[in-house]
């Protein structure tokens, strides 16, 4: 007993100093990691909306940029309806939307002092509509004056007819990015306190015999393999301890996890099957969760799936399912936290650990990808589409609702025409 409490009473003055020195370097250094997490998930954001905002522009309103008696339209399409879109967009992702024709805002969500909209107003800064509107290249900054407010902005050249006649603008105003920051930096300072407390007091609870936290393990390993289950489970007590043995147990449980999910991965396409991604998603949820972080799921649908099979075959439908399937994988091996799951027949599901702004992106680069693939069968050339459905975990009760929020979204973008990435 008095080498456990000698070796205790160690262990609580060689620690508790590293972890007042190890949380007060967290905290500086998590300060400037957060400021640069929080612009590079700014710009993927603008990014997402950006693309996705000139894709939708473009396909809704193909005709030639004009105006015409103070309205603007394309070819003979006024294109006012399309402010709604950008309203939407402001309330959900917090950005500024602008959509040029030239230099000329012909829709915006961005107001003066007075409330009023800056329809009509021009782009001033000369080196931008040379960059952007002769140049052809995307245009980002993340220090620059709008409408005497400084921004987050990027600028992509818009086309009509092949040419380009116009910009599309997305922005986040700096005072919202500190805003956000401020909101960050206490929790992450709560955060860290609470983990120095926590470790403290696992230091000064490390009594617990070596001997049968080792006999629990070794239980837990022995079960696992003569079994071939995967329902074990590690006691509690070991895993919550702070040393080389906790480490161990946690090793060996990430062990019977990587065990669980390959026994639960598709044998046509290669992909998790649903059963594996449902522990994926729990994973994912409590991930989040103790991150105060959000993740994105994402629906996706082969577009006339059936008609494939129906005129070209079963064995051509196989090869269509695989090698879209190798290009999830391949994506998803871009990305950190990312898995492709096949969540039925020709339905796919991605789980993606990342905000929504920078799932869109990711998802429609995939969209792309999968239009360009060609399959080659007897009576020609083949080309499929999918559509998706994408949703936040942010602001959801539980991994269901998320799941039912994707379908919904997967569903309206089949009731609208396919081939598109709804959120």
């Amino acid at each position: 007993m008095k080498r456990i409490k000698s070796l205790s009473t160690k262990l609580i003055l060689l620690g508790i100093v590293p972890i007042f020195l190890l949380g007060t370097f967290c905290i500086i250094y998590g300060n400037v990691s957060l400021k640069n997490t929080c612009e590079r998930q700014a710009q993927d954001t603008l990014k997402g909306v950006c693309a996705h905002v000139r894709e939708e522009f473009m396909r809704m309103y193909p005709g030639n940029y004009h105006e015409f008696g103070g309205e603007y339209y394309s070819g003979e399409i006024n294109i006012e309806g399309y402010q709604e879109y950008l309203d939407d967009y402001k309330a959900q992702f917090k950005t500024d939307v602008t959509i040029f024709f030239d230099n000329t805002r012909v829709l915006t969500t961005l107001k003066d002092f007075d409330g009023n909209s800056l329809v009509g107003t021009n782009q001033d800064d000369s080196f931008i509509r040379k960059y952007v509107l002769s140049g052809h290249k995307t245009f980002t900054s993340d220090n620059m004056i709008v409408n005497d407010a400084s921004y987050h902005v990027i600028y992509m050249p818009l086309y009509a007819e092949k040419k380009v006649k116009g910009m599309v603008f997305v922005g986040i105003p700096d005072k919202d990015m500190e805003e956000m920051l401020q909101s960050y930096r206490m929790n992450m300072i709560i955060v860290v306190a609470l983990v120095m407390l926590v470790m403290i007091v696992v230091i000064i609870l490390v009594s617990s015999s070596i001997t049968k936290s080792l006999k629990g393990i070794k239980n837990y390993l022995g079960e696992l393999v003569s079994e071939k289950s995967t329902d074990k489970v590690m006691p509690q007590r070991i895993l919550n301890q702070n040393d080389e043995v906790g480490d161990l147990a946690r090793y060996a449980v990430e062990i019977g996890e990587e065990f669980q999910l390959l026994m639960g991965k598709d044998p046509l396409t290669n992909l998790f099957n649903r059963r594996a991604g449902r522990t994926i998603l729990d994973k994912l949820w409590i991930k989040s969760t103790n991150d105060e972080t959000s993740f994105s799921l994402v629906m996706g649908d082969i577009d006339h799936f059936k008609r494939v099979n129906d005129t070209y075959g079963h064995d051509m439908g196989d090869v269509v399912l695989k090698r879209i399937s190798e290009l999830m994988i391949k994506k998803c091996q871009q990305e950190t936290d990312c898995y492709a799951i096949r969540w039925g027949g020709e339905e796919f599901l991605l789980a993606l650990y990342m905000p929504l702004g920078a799932a869109i992106n990711v998802v429609t680069m995939l969209s792309d990808e999968i239009r360009q693939e060609e399959f080659q069968t007897e009576d020609g050339t083949l080309k499929v589409t999918m559509t998706f459905g994408i949703a936040s975990s942010k602001s959801r009760d539980d991994i269901h609702s998320i799941i039912v929020a994707a379908d919904e979204k997967l569903y309206q973008g089949k009731e609208a025409g396919r081939d598109r990435v709804v959120f």
